[in-house]
C-alpha cells in the first residue's frame, strides 16, 4: 500500500501551499501593475528571488524607474524611491563596504550634513578602499566635484584623515578641500561610469549595458522579435540565467535568458550548436546571437545557429 502511494509524490501537491501561492501570485501582479516602481524596489530589497538584483534593476528601468547611485547627501542601506519614481540605490549593494560603515554613515548624515570629502573622512572613518569605491560610484557627485578630483584628493591625504586618532599637526599639513582642487580633471564618461558600476554595485545605474555596444544596421531590439517569427535575425543581449539539459540521446543543449534595454527573450542552443559555441556563454554576460525566431508552444524563442562574445 505505501508503495502505491509513494508514487503520488512525482505529481501530487499540497493543496495549501498551492492556494497561498495563487494567492501571491495574485498579489505579486496586482503590485507590479499598480505599483511598478514601488514593487521592484521591494524586490531589489528582498536580496532573494530567482534572479540576480541586476535583473530586478534592468525591469524597474523599463517600468519607469529613473536610477541614480548611493548618495553621502541622502544615504540609506536599502533601495528608496522618491515622487518622482527615482530609484537610489541603496548602501547594501556596494561592495566591500561593511555594515558598521554604513551604520555610521547614517548615523553622522543624521547629525549633519557632509561638507566635503575631508569632513566624511574624519566623521566616519571608512577604509580607505571603502571611499574610494564610493567614490568611483558617483556617492560624492553632490559636492561639485569629479570622481578623479575626489580619488586625487583621496590618494593624497587620506590614510592621514581616516587614522582613529589623528595627529593634529599631521592634519594640519591638508590644505581645505577646495584649495587641494587647483587642477581641473575631467570626470569618468559614460563608459567608465558604467564600468565602476558594474564592478563595484554589480548593477548597471548609468545605462543598460547593452546600450553602450555598438551594434550594426542588421541587429533587431527584443520588442521586435514577435513580428519576426519565421526569419533570421541578430540580437544582442545579456545572459540572466542558464538552463542545461540533457536529450532523449543524452547529448547536452542549453536554454539561454537574456534581456537587452528593451525586454527579454529566450535563445535555444540545440546539441550541436551547444557542442560549437557552449564555451562562449560561459566566458563574458554579453553576447550577439543569430538565429531563427520560432513559436513553440506560444513562447517565442531564438533557435540559435551563431554566438559571438561583445566584448
Amino acid at each position: 500500500v505505501f508503495e502505491h502511494l509513494s508514487q503520488f509524490a512525482g505529481y501530487g501537491f499540497c493543496k495549501a501551499h498551492a492556494a497561498t501561492y495563487a494567492k501571491l501570485s495574485y498579489r505579486a501582479c496586482y503590485l507590479k501593475a499598480h505599483f511598478p516602481v514601488e514593487y521592484m524596489t521591494a524586490m531589489i530589497n528582498n536580496f532573494g528571488g530567482y534572479y540576480r538584483s541586476f535583473v530586478y534593476v534592468g525591469e524597474a528601468r523599463r517600468l519607469g524607474a529613473k536610477l541614480t547611485p548611493p548618495d553621502m547627501d541622502k544615504p540609506s542601506r536599502l533601495c528608496t524611491i522618491d515622487d518622482n519614481n527615482v530609484l537610489r540605490i541603496g548602501l547594501a549593494f556596494v561592495k566591500n563596504l561593511s555594515q558598521k560603515t554604513i551604520e555610521k554613515i547614517i548615523r553622522q548624515r543624521s547629525e549633519a550634513p557632509f561638507t566635503s570629502l575631508a569632513d566624511f573622512l574624519i566623521r566616519v572613518r571608512p577604509s580607505v578602499n571603502e571611499a574610494e569605491n564610493l567614490i568611483r560610484i558617483g556617492a560624492f557627485d553632490f559636492l561639485g566635484k569629479t570622481r578623479p578630483e575626489l580619488l586625487w584628493y583621496l590618494k593624497l591625504y587620506g590614510k592621514k584623515l581616516v587614522k582613529k586618532n589623528p595627529d593634529t599637526t599631521l592634519l594640519s599639513d591638508i590644505p581645505p578641500q577646495d584649495a587641494a582642487f587647483a587642477v581641473n580633471l575631467p570626470d569618468y564618461n559614460i563608459d567608465e561610469k558604467l564600468s565602476a558600476e558594474m564592478e563595484i554595485l554589480e548593477i548597471a545605474v548609468t545605462c543598460h549595458p547593452t546600450e553602450r555596444i555598438i551594434a550594426g544596421n542588421g541587429h533587431v531590439k527584443s520588442i521586435e522579435l514577435s513580428s519576426l517569427i519565421g526569419k533570421n535575425v541578430k540580437i544582442i543581449g545579456q545572459v540572466i540565467n542558464r538552463r542545461r539539459i540533457k536529450t532523449k540521446n543524452g547529448k547536452s543543449m542549453v536554454f539561454l535568458s537574456m534581456e537587452d534595454a528593451f525586454d527579454y527573450f529566450e535563445v535555444t542552443l540545440f546539441p550541436e550548436m551547444y557542442r560549437r559555441f557552449g564555451q562562449r556563454i560561459f566566458k563574458k554576460p554579453f553576447l550577439e546571437v543569430s538565429g531563427k525566431v520560432e513559436n513553440r508552444d506560444g513562447l517565442l524563442t531564438i533557435v540559435a545557429d551563431g554566438l559571438e562574445v561583445c566584448v
